[in-house]
């Protein structure tokens, strides 16, 4: 029974995510109807994809860096690879720790010998140390933000309640879970902590560019601090684990920082799906080589 509720709820999050991708696509005919077409859009998708597979190279290098701030070392390619793998479990798992879980396993498979806490205290290093240039870039967009674009909207204060729901949701999963964290932070060499952040800034920029660009052109009033802003008060939400085929805390966060600074509802839930469809794309790519590999391996654990 246990399988078959298991795969059933694979099976939706599967159909779940072209559905999402479809409202996606029709809202954006909604925006604009030739915009689909328009040399603009095109250009600024492609663009917008390399810069995407830049961010995608740049979080596996941090993914490296947190792993051997625990002493695992890992070259780039494996890391690359687990990286994509690990985001398409992130939109098939159960929450949005399918993704570590993945990861766990894999990394479990390539040094049989280490130990599980330390890579697990890793994978969380690699989590939560996102939730610096996240609020370091939200910190910086807010001077250049308008607040006053939607008469009787208190934009600033949406925009700080979103981040405080996600801080206060992160400190309550951390007090229950405090026993646990302090045994994982004892396997984590706090002199390497510093490189791990530094490889997040570039992350984080480069993902924030890669959704500004496609942002832009289909909404051109939109600026690219407006997006900084967006996206990065949603990245704070991310460190919530919870998820139903990749959607959650990140997006419903972001479309109403969208509708708070005037975007109208169709652009709106546009911009703030565009993450969700770069994470698609990255998780396509984690799926092929997942099979590749002769893979679902992670779907297939005994019960």
């Amino acid at each position: 029974m246990k399988s078959i509720w298991r795969w059933g709820n694979i099976g939706i999050k599967l159909l779940l995510v072209p559905v999402l991708l479809v409202v996606l696509l029709r809202e954006m005919q909604a925006v604009s109807p030739d915009l689909l077409l328009s040399g603009s859009f095109l250009g600024a998708g492609a663009l917008s994809l390399l810069v995407n597979q830049l961010a995608l190279l740049a979080f596996a290098q941090r993914f490296r860096t947190s792993l051997a701030a625990v002493g695992f070392l890992l070259t780039p390619i494996p890391a690359l690879r687990i990286h994509l793998q690990s985001v398409f479990y992130f939109f098939v798992v159960p929450m949005t720790v399918g993704m570590e879980a993945a990861r766990l396993m894999k990394l479990a498979s390539i040094d049989k010998a280490f130990s599980k806490v330390g890579i697990t205290a890793g994978l969380l290093l690699d989590r939560m140390i996102g939730v610096v240039p996240a609020a370091l870039f939200f910190l910086a967009s807010l001077p250049w933000i308008d607040f006053e674009t939607v008469p009787g909207v208190n934009g600033m204060g949406i925009a700080l309640a979103v981040v405080a729901v996600g801080t206060v949701l992160a400190l309550v999963m951390a007090w229950f879970w405090r026993e646990r964290l302090r045994a994982l932070a004892s396997q984590v060499r706090w002199t390497a902590i510093p490189w791990v952040a530094v490889w997040s800034l570039p992350t984080h920029l480069l993902f924030i560019l890669a959704v500004g660009l496609v942002a832009m052109a289909v909404s051109p009033d939109t600026g690219m601090f407006e997006v900084l802003f967006v996206v990065s008060a949603a990245n704070l939400l991310l460190v919530v684990p919870v998820s139903f085929a990749g959607a959650g805390f990140a997006e419903a966060g972001s479309l109403g920082l969208w509708l708070s600074l005037g975007t109208p509802v169709e652009a709106a839930v546009v911009l703030s799906f565009i993450p969700y469809a770069l994470r698609v794309i990255a998780a396509i790519q984690g799926a092929v080589w997942e099979v590749a590999e002769g893979g679902i391996a992670l779907l297939r654990t005994p019960e």
